[in-house]
């Protein structure tokens, strides 16, 4: 399903937003029984003194009353709600399984989920860990602090100290403060000033402004004026026009919450915004919080909206929520939209969800559709989800489709999903298939997937293919597949294959791997390797996830490169991510490192971030900088940067520069910034400006 602009909405905030989600489904007790096929689930401890595996003509659900999953069973109940490939019902199942385990068996649960791979935990980790938290949360802080860096560790620390702050917010603080600069650091105190603003808002945002938040505060401020929103969406957005620059994705985000909650107010909030770039914005985002309270409302303000990409997205928005609830209701919706792209835009947003119900129908439309993108992303959704429910039927339909680019696709996506039922009949399919670009596709995507499922049986197929890439491809899934279980099984193996860059590959993708799950073991790991391509290859896999999660041992690995363009890279890319999560950490990085060119690019990197939250600061340590072409055009990088925040001083600050020190280049770029948001102004100051050389880059940069 295409979702190119849907905003990430309550997601923006990272696991707080998941925080938020586990306790609605965690709390939902007056919900349908969904999970209506969990194998394995134990009887309530009031009906049976002992744990009972149940029949397996006949096996105990956890949707029934007072039903129970043991440890014993939990990856088979786990194996079944995975296999729904309904979202929504799939979320509602996970909710019903974090429910049905006991509270005594949590820890033991939590710490074999903690084992398994990410794509295998799913949210359930999450629920268990806010079920937990909610009886102990200081249980679960000791045991996220006794992981190595992780999401399993982050998650475990946000979801202690969310529910300690509502018991306890002094003492909740006052942890969070005394974490080190850092993402977790902040996390921890946007989940406890989101606790206070949900009793007092304008409180908990004063608060918010007197922390050193730095460059972060974003983040903060966000969680507060969520949690206000709840109370009053008026005063909340009043409050963030205070302590938000003009350009900030938090008013999308703030809209589409309200949009959920009162379709009626936001949309008149929408309609009275100054026409431009800013209000289509926040309309993309508002429309899809709007479409998941009230698609039909949501439909109607999207059809008022005029002929375009905007009204097409929209629309698409509105389609996919609306068969979330009914797909036949959707899809007679869709049919009767004025124009073909907007039909089009429509179904690129629903498509998956129709072939998950009624594949023949769906592939009936599909048929009659032009070739193009639609009909290939709606033939794509229909292979991947017949298969999973009729892998012949779905293999049997592909065959009969042309020859081209949708015929590969849907075999591709067909084989993975049959090799999820039975990889072997995939896999005697794949090698029927003529050689080529296709087969090599096919070959990968079941190496992938079996590897998840049985890494010693896709091993052993991919051993047997013949010698070449769609091999070499194929191994590398599989050992990367292999490290989310056992990643020094697949090491060992890994550092058995025969010198080369299949080899150099296979150990590039897992220690990625490994990093994801556990950075401080794959680091130590590298350092084993004999220096040479391998090495360099894994050491960048690894700086990348801790980039994630631990900048300054991603710094102390960068440091230890050889000095060169590989080096140099690493550290612009650690740059931009670091200042992201902690400026002033960032920025005192960047400071120590030697003079040269990763200097000046770690910098340039940095100052995108610093200009968004404290552009004088930026600009001034700038200027300070050596005359030339580097600071030139870092000038100009800051003006346009925050002219997206604030125009006027950023026009103030260019046009106090001193003449042939970057001042036509910075004033070109604050004026082509604010032509972003408003053209027509930018245009008019243009014309003011004497002729000459700085006018004309100003007006190639508005024009632009």
């Amino acid at each position: 399903m295409s979702r190119k602009w849907a905003a990430p909405v309550f997601l923006a905030a990272g696991f707080i937003a998941g925080l938020a989600m586990g306790r609605l489904f965690l709390g939902s007790g007056n919900s349908a029984p969904v999970a209506d096929a969990l194998p394995g689930a134990a009887p309530s401890p009031k009906a049976a003194s002992s744990v009972s595996h149940g029949s397996p003509k006949n096996p105990p659900r956890v949707g029934s009353s007072g039903a129970r999953v043991g440890i014993d069973n939990l990856e088979s109940a786990l194996q079944a709600v995975l296999a729904e490939p309904n979202y929504l019902r799939r979320e509602q199942l996970l909710g019903r399984l974090a429910d049905s385990i006991e509270l005594a068996d949590i820890p033991a649960a939590a710490a074999w989920l903690q084992k398994r791979s990410p794509d295998r935990k799913y949210s359930l980790m999450s629920r268990l860990l806010l079920r937990w938290a909610e009886a102990d949360p200081k249980a679960v802080l000791a045991w996220g602090e006794s992981l190595p860096v992780s999401n399993d560790r982050t998650q475990a620390i946000q979801a202690a100290i969310s529910c300690w702050a509502d018991t306890d917010l002094e003492g909740a603080l006052d942890y969070a403060k005394k974490l080190p600069a850092g993402q977790l650091r902040i996390q921890s105190l946007s989940a406890v000033l989101a606790a206070k603003a949900r009793q007092d808002p304008q409180g908990a945002l004063d608060l918010a402004q007197e922390l050193a938040l730095g460059a972060n505060r974003q983040e903060v401020f966000g969680a507060v004026l969520r949690a206000w929103m709840d109370k009053d969406p008026a005063a909340a957005l009043a409050a963030a026009r205070k302590v938000l620059p003009a350009r900030n994705y938090l008013y999308s985000s703030l809209l589409t919450q309200w949009a959920s909650k009162d379709a009626a107010a936001a949309i008149a909030h929408l309609k009275g915004l100054p026409e431009g770039e800013r209000k289509r914005e926040w309309i993309r985002s508002a429309v899809y919080g709007l479409a998941q309270a009230d698609p039909q409302k949501a439909g109607e303000f999207a059809l008022s909206l005029p002929a375009g990409d905007l009204r097409n997205q929209a629309l698409g928005s509105v389609a996919s929520q609306l068969a979330n609830r009914d797909l036949n209701a959707a899809i007679a919706w869709v049919r009767q939209l004025p124009d073909e792209r907007a039909r089009q835009a429509a179904l690129d947003h629903f498509g998956y969800q129709w072939a998950q119900q009624d594949p023949q129908s769906a592939a009936a439309y599909a048929a009659g559709l032009p070739a193009g993108n639609a009909r290939d992303n709606l033939v794509g959704n229909i292979a991947s989800q017949w298969a999973q429910s009729d892998a012949k039927s779905a293999l049997a339909w592909a065959e009969s489709l042309g020859p081209g680019r949708s015929r590969n696709n849907a075999l591709a996506n067909i084989v993975g999903a049959w090799a999820q039922t039975d990889a072997a009949a995939a896999a005697g399919f794949v090698l029927t298939q003529p050689a080529g670009p296709s087969r090599d596709g096919m070959i990968n995507t079941l190496a992938s997937r079996w590897a998840a499922e049985d890494p010693s049986a896709a091993l052993t197929w991919a051993q047997s293919l013949p010698t070449g890439q769609a091999r070499n491809q194929a191994l590398q899934n599989i050992v990367s597949s292999w490290a989310e279980t056992d990643p020094a099984a697949a090491a060992t193996y890994a550092l058995g294959l025969p010198p080369g860059s299949a080899r150099n590959s296979t150990i590039s993708a897992l220690a990625n791997q490994w990093a994801a799950q556990d950075s401080t073991a794959a680091a130590e790991w590298i350092k084993t390797l004999p220096a040479g391509p391998a090495k360099n290859d894994a050491t960048r896999g690894v700086i990348y996830q801790l980039m994630q999660s631990s900048p300054q041992a991603a710094a102390e690995m960068v440091s230890a490169m050889p000095v060169g363009s590989a080096q140099t890279d690493m550290i612009r890319s650690l740059a931009s991510q670091w200042s992201h999560q902690d400026l002033s950490g960032a920025l005192a990085w960047m400071q120590q490192l030697p003079e040269g060119k990763a200097r000046e690019e770690a910098l340039r990197s940095v100052s995108y971030r610093w200009a968004e939250t404290d552009p004088k600061a930026a600009a001034g340590y700038i200027q300070a900088l050596a005359a030339g072409a580097a600071r030139e055009s870092l000038l100009g990088q800051v003006g346009r940067t925050w002219a997206a925040s604030d125009a006027s001083a950023a026009l103030a600050w260019a046009q106090g520069l001193p003449e042939n020190e970057g001042r036509n280049s910075a004033l070109a770029n604050v004026l082509g910034g604010w032509a972003q948001a408003s053209p027509e102004e930018a245009a008019r100051h243009v014309s003011t400006l004497p002729s000459g050389e700085g006018q004309n880059r100003a007006v190639a940069m508005v024009v632009s």
